[in-house]
């Protein structure tokens, strides 16, 4: 990795981007916390309950998925030195991969492979 090709100004963005997206995670596991603590405080007959239940375990694994988005982001903000390069085989990810997703640490091939890899499981 001689040189990087993201400049100054396009890492900069990238970093941005990933710390707003971290805000709104973080926003959003902060609403579903307050939505727990207001549901278990209100009483509710059995069709109540059940509604609640199917939606909490929706909010459930939101939840989940925003606290591993945070956990990713803390994760690339640790070694943004090497910001662009797949985690795998530290070849360029591509600017067009990362502006679609700034959370992508692999490249195509790669993530392909790990992808085939887990579905042959």
């Amino acid at each position: 990795m001689t040189g990087h090709y993201l400049s100054d100004s396009q890492k900069q963005s990238f970093r941005d981007a990933l710390l707003e997206k971290k805000r709104t995670f973080n926003a959003a596991i902060q609403a579903a916390n307050n939505d727990f603590i207001d549901a278990n405080e209100r009483s509710a007959d059995a069709i109540d309950i059940a509604a609640q239940s199917e939606t909490r375990a929706l909010s459930v694994a939101e939840n989940e998925r925003c606290k591993q988005g945070v956990l990713s982001i803390d994760r690339i903000l640790s070694s943004f030195e090497d910001y662009g390069y797949c985690t795998s085989c530290t070849e360029e990810i591509g600017l067009g991969r990362l502006q679609f997703n700034p959370l992508i640490v692999m490249c195509v091939d790669c993530q392909s492979a790990k992808e085939l890899k887990q579905r042959d499981r």
